[in-house]
């Protein structure tokens, strides 16, 4: 989503697959955390510490999931 007169613009990519738990989110998210799982088609994802890296030098991210329902990573990057 673009704001009118904004220099950022929102992204979200998001999911109806397995969800993750708040404990989940909290480790998905640090450096030194291994956490793994298959998504629900058994898919493998993309290193989501180099994308996090890269996405806090612009605003940071958010994690909002449900269990069962699914995923959605919102993160704001400038317009240039």
């Amino acid at each position: 989503m673009v704001v009118p007169n904004s220099k950022f613009v929102e992204i979200t990519i998001s999911d109806n697959g397995i969800g993750m738990t708040n404990e989940a989110i909290q480790k998905l998210l640090k450096e030194d955390a291994i956490l793994t799982t298959l998504g629900t088609h058994n898919e493998k994802g993309l290193g989501l510490t180099v994308c996090k890296e890269f996405v806090e030098l612009h605003g940071g991210i958010s994690i909002e999931s449900e269990l069962d329902k699914g995923s959605a990573f919102k993160f704001t990057l400038p317009i240039l």
